[in-house]
């Protein structure tokens, strides 16, 4: 009896340190806030379920002031101008979450509505905002491999596939190497308005063309493609796609 009871001991002591493990392994939970006002409705995300409270405060910090300004960058301060976004979760992986927000925007007098795209894409070790250059070197290597990516459309009553390779094809390489080193941040230094995610297996990268042809389109570029140009000083690549959502 002393050996069963031995026996359960341990059995019990095992559960209980495997389901120790399991809770200090939750994967980051994100929730939807939203903010709004009279011409204004935007949607943005909240991430819960951290170890530590202060990590959460800082991500969350960095991800309600994007959403902010969002809000100022495309007018909806200005009376009578309307923004209105929403977002979607790109990747939830351990130490990388990278969020899209779809919208539009209309500037009191103009002719139309302008949709946009922006994104936020956070390293949960570093707890900061990151933009393509902490990511990839971005190099005429990098430049064929976007000019080769797949093309992801938005709308599906708007494919404009062989009009957004003519616009890519309108910017040389250095062109394209600098405006793309200006990415990610909502600003007018950011020029071509350059936008990028993440996907469990993709890199998505977004950038303005003409009204005509929707405002912005999106292509992905695998991850095999692009192993060679990954910073090796960034732990991201390695640890952070494990568990994606």
């Amino acid at each position: 009896m002393k050996v069963i009871g031995i026996v359960l001991l341990i059995v019990l002591l095992s559960a209980c340190g495997s389901n120790k493990q399991d809770l200090s392994a939750a994967a980051p939970i994100i929730n939807k806030m939203s903010f709004s006002n009279q011409q204004v409705a935007i949607q943005y995300p909240e991430i819960t379920n951290l170890d530590s409270p202060e990590q959460a405060r800082k991500l969350n910090e960095v991800l309600k002031s994007d959403a902010m300004q969002i809000i100022d960058y495309f007018g909806g301060n200005e009376q009578s101008n309307e923004v209105n976004a929403d977002y979607v979760s790109k990747l939830t992986g351990d130490n990388l979450i990278s969020v899209a927000y779809s919208g539009s925007s209309y500037v009191k007098g103009g002719a139309y509505p302008r949709s946009f795209f922006v994104t936020t894409n956070l390293d949960l070790t570093k707890e900061k905002k990151i933009v393509l250059k902490d990511i990839v070197r971005i190099d005429d290597e990098f430049i064929s491999a976007l000019r080769g990516a797949k093309y992801v459309p938005y709308d599906s009553e708007l494919i404009v596939e062989a009009e957004a390779r003519e616009e890519l094809s309108s910017y040389s390489n250095e062109q394209l190497i600098a405006l793309l080193n200006q990415s990610d941040v909502i600003s007018d230094t950011n020029e071509l308005g350059v936008s990028t995610y993440f996907t469990k297996d993709s890199l998505g990268i977004s950038f303005n063309v003409p009204h005509a042809l929707g405002d912005h389109v999106e292509f992905e570029i695998a991850y095999s493609e692009l192993k060679e140009h990954f910073l090796i000083e960034n732990k991201l690549w390695s640890k952070g796609l494990k568990r994606e959502k």
